[in-house]
C-alpha cells in the first residue's frame, strides 16, 4: 500500500522524496543519517529503507520486486595503451559504482522518466498526468504509469501540464486574504509605534537605511537633489518676501493697525523690539498722537528708541524724542477713550490710509510742501524696512540644509504626514470583486493584476518558475530533452561507467550496496 501524502515531506523523520516540495528540499539538505551503525542486517535494512523512499517510493514491495534485476550492468572501456593488470593502469583507473544500479529497473518505467526529464515535479504528478491521458509514447496516447520504455522510444507531455507542474502555483483567494491581513496588522502596528514614540522610530529608520549600503547611497543621492531643490525655492521664497517689503507696504501695514493701537496700546509687529519701537515711533508722528507705551515692552522700545538716536541722524533724534514727549504728556483717560472708540470703528478704510501714504510718498506736482516731519518719517521707515528685510534673512537662512550632510534631520511632524491604518480585508469582498482590494495588493494581484492576465490558468502568468526548483534540476545522460516542445527521447538503460553512475541518486554508494544485499536475498526465484 503506497504511503499518504501527508506523511511523505516529515521533518522529523527526513526521508528523501522524488519531489520538488519545499520540505523536500530542506530535508535533503539536512540529512545526516550513519547507516554504518549496529549489526549488518540493521545496516542492511536501515539503507534500503532510506534509499527506497526515494527510488520508487509510490511502489509497494511486491511491485518493486517484480522489476528489480540482480545483474548490474556497466560499461567498461578498453585498456589499448597500456597492460589491465599493471599497477599504473589500476590506479588511474576508477572504481565502477557497480551498486548504484539497484534501482536501474525504475528508470525505465515511463513514470520515472516522465519525472527524469523535468516535465513533472513529483512522481506522483507525473503519474497523474499519465492517467489522465496527458503523456503519448512515439505518438500514442500511454495511460499506464508502469509502461516500460525501450531505447530510441519518444515520449511527450502537454506543454500546459509542464507549465502548471514547474510554474509557480497561484494562492487561493483565502490564503492570500490570510496573508494580507497579517501584514496589515503588522504595518499598523508599526504606525501605532511610530505616533507613540516618533523620535525613537525615525532613528530606527534612519538606521535601517544605513545597513544596506547600496540602498543607503541611492539614498543620499536622492537626498541631496531633494535639498538643493529645497534650498532653490528657499531663496526663491526669500527673495518674494524681502520685495515686498518696501517704504509704502510698511507705512501702510502701520497705519491699517490703527484699531488694534487704540485697543491694546501697541501694534502687532513681528521681528523684534527694535522693529516694535520704530513702528509705535512713526506711528505717533504720522497721527500726531501720544503713544501710551503700557506694554511689557515698554522699556525695551525706549532703549532701542535711545540707542536709534545715537546713530542716527539729527532729524531722527528730534522725530524720536517727540513721541517720548509725546507719551509721557498723554493721559490714561484720552488712551482709554480711543480705544474704546476704535473698538467701534473697526478697521481703518484703504482710501484713507493710502491718501495719508500718498502724503508722504507722492511726486509733488504742486508747490505745496508736505507735512513737516515727511523727513523723519522716512528715515524711521527706512530703518524698518531694512530691520524687516534683515529679520526675513535670517529666517528663512535657518531653513537652508547642509548639502555636505544630506541625512535627514528629525523632523517631528514627521508623523503628521504618515498615513492612516489600513482596513482589514475580507475574503467575501475579495472573492466577489477582486478590484475592491487592489490598492492592498494581494500576492497574486500587483498593479495590473500582475499573474492574473489568464485567470483561468492555475499557475502564474506570465509564466514564472516555481520555487526550490534548481536543487532537483538534474537532467540524466540517458534521456535527450526539448523543452520547446516537451518532447524527449528514451536514449538507453542507464549504466555505471568508470567513476560515473548515470543513475540519478542523493545517497552514498555505500548504502547502494546494502539495498542490493537485501533485495538479491529477497528477488524473485525465477528470474
Amino acid at each position: 500500500m503506497t504511503r499518504r501524502n501527508k506523511v511523505l515531506f516529515s521533518l522529523t523523520r527526513k526521508r528523501i522524496r522524488p519531489s520538488y516540495n519545499k520540505y523536500n528540499v530542506f530535508n535533503a539538505m539536512t540529512w545526516r543519517k550513519n547507516i554504518r551503525r549496529g549489526t549488518l542486517y540493521q545496516q542492511i535494512f536501515s539503507a534500503k529503507q532510506e534509499s527506497r523512499s526515494y527510488h520508487g517510493e509510490h511502489l509497494t514491495e511486491t511491485q518493486f520486486r517484480n522489476i528489480f534485476k540482480s545483474e548490474l550492468n556497466s560499461v567498461n572501456p578498453l585498456q589499448s595503451t597500456k597492460s589491465a593488470g599493471s599497477a599504473e593502469s589500476k590506479s588511474s583507473q576508477d572504481e565502477i559504482p557497480w551498486a548504484l544500479q539497484t534501482y536501474v529497473g525504475l528508470e525505465r518505467r515511463l513514470d520515472t522518466a516522465v519525472f527524469r526529464a523535468m516535465f513533472a515535479s513529483s512522481i506522483r504528478q507525473s503519474a497523474q498526468f499519465i492517467v489522465r491521458g496527458n503523456v503519448k509514447v512515439n505518438g500514442i496516447k500511454i495511460k499506464q504509469p508502469g509502461y516500460i520504455l525501450r531505447p530510441g522510444d519518444v515520449f511527450s507531455v502537454e506543454p500546459e501540464r509542464v507549465l502548471e507542474a514547474l510554474g509557480r502555483q497561484k494562492p487561493t483567494i483565502k490564503q492570500s486574504v490570510e496573508l494580507v491581513n497579517k501584514q496589515i496588522k503588522k504595518y499598523n502596528k508599526y504606525l501605532d509605534k511610530c505616533r507613540a514614540k516618533p523620535e525613537v522610530m525615525w532613528r530606527i529608520r534612519q538606521h535601517n537605511r544605513k545597513r544596506n549600503k547600496a540602498y543607503y547611497t541611492k539614498y543620499l543621492e536622492k537626498q541631496t537633489a531633494r535639498n538643493i531643490a529645497w534650498n532653490k525655492q528657499v531663496r526663491e521664497d526669500m527673495s518674494k518676501k524681502i520685495d515686498e517689503v518696501t517704504p509704502v507696504s510698511v507705512l501702510e501695514g502701520i497705519l491699517r493697525n490703527e484699531a488694534y493701537f487704540n485697543k491694546h496700546g501697541t501694534l502687532p509687529q513681528d521681528g523684534g523690539k527694535a522693529i516694535l519701537a520704530k513702528s509705535l515711533s512713526i506711528y505717533g508722528l504720522v497721527k500726531g498722537v501720544n503713544v501710551n507705551l503700557k506694554v511689557d515692552s515698554a522699556p525695551a522700545v525706549k532703549a532701542a528708541a535711545t540707542e536709534t538716536t545715537t546713530e542716527n541722524t539729527a532729524s531722527e533724534t528730534a522725530s524720536e524724542t517727540a513721541s517720548e514727549t509725546a507719551t509721557e504728556t498723554a493721559t490714561e483717560s484720552t488712551t482709554e477713550s480711543s480705544a474704546a472708540a476704535a473698538a467701534e470703528t473697526g478697521e481703518v478704510a484703504s482710501a484713507d490710509v493710502s491718501k495719508t501714504v500718498s502724503k508722504y510718498y507722492s511726486k509733488e506736482e504742486s508747490g505745496e510742501s508736505g507735512p513737516a516731519n515727511k523727513s523723519d518719517v522716512k528715515k524711521l521707515v527706512q530703518d524698518v524696512v531694512k530691520l524687516r528685510q534683515e529679520h526675513i534673512r535670517q529666517t528663512y537662512s535657518s531653513k537652508i540644509r547642509d548639502l555636505k550632510n544630506s541625512s535627514e534631520e528629525y523632523d517631528p511632524t514627521w508623523v503628521d504626514r504618515l498615513p492612516e491604518k489600513l482596513p482589514i480585508v475580507r475574503a467575501k469582498d475579495a472573492r466577489e470583486d477582486i478590484n475592491s482590494v487592489l490598492p492592498i495588493r494581494l500576492p497574486y494581484g500587483h498593479g495590473k493584476l500582475y499573474g492574473l492576465s489568464k485567470p483561468e490558468k492555475g499557475y502564474f502568468t506570465p509564466w514564472t518558475p516555481r520555487q526550490f526548483l534548481t536543487p532537483f534540476a538534474v537532467l540524466p545522460h540517458h534521456i535527450e530533452v526539448s523543452f520547446l516542445t516537451c518532447h524527449a527521447v528514451y536514449l538507453r538503460d542507464p549504466v555505471a561507467r568508470p567513476g560515473h553512475s548515470e543513475l540519478v541518486s542523493p545517497f552514498p554508494l555505500d548504502m547502494h550496496e546494502r539495498a542490493h544485499m537485501y533485495y538479491f536475498a529477497r528477488r524473485r526465484k525465477n528470474i
